[in-house]
């Protein structure tokens, strides 16, 4: 985890190309996402813990169901 929301993080945002940045849970319903508003990332990231809940990617212009992303996975 330290290197996914430390070192890949600041790694990924320094990618002028890159306007998401998500990290899923494996084995629970949550979601961290950052999006890149007006050449700026924001402090802290949205945090997704419903299957109900849509991840928003605007640079690619689709919506990630987190019960598509959890489909076939067991959650605890």
């Amino acid at each position: 985890m330290h290197v996914d929301f430390h070192e890949k993080l600041d790694e990924y945002k320094g990618q002028p190309a890159l306007g998401t940045y998500l990290i899923c849970a494996q084995d629970e319903a949550r979601v961290w996402v950052w999006t890149r508003n007006e050449g700026a990332w924001p402090d802290a990231p949205d945090v997704l813990e419903v299957l109900e809940a849509t991840v928003q990617v605007p640079v690619l212009g689709i919506a990630l169901p987190l019960g598509e992303i959890y489909r076939n996975v067991t959650l605890r």
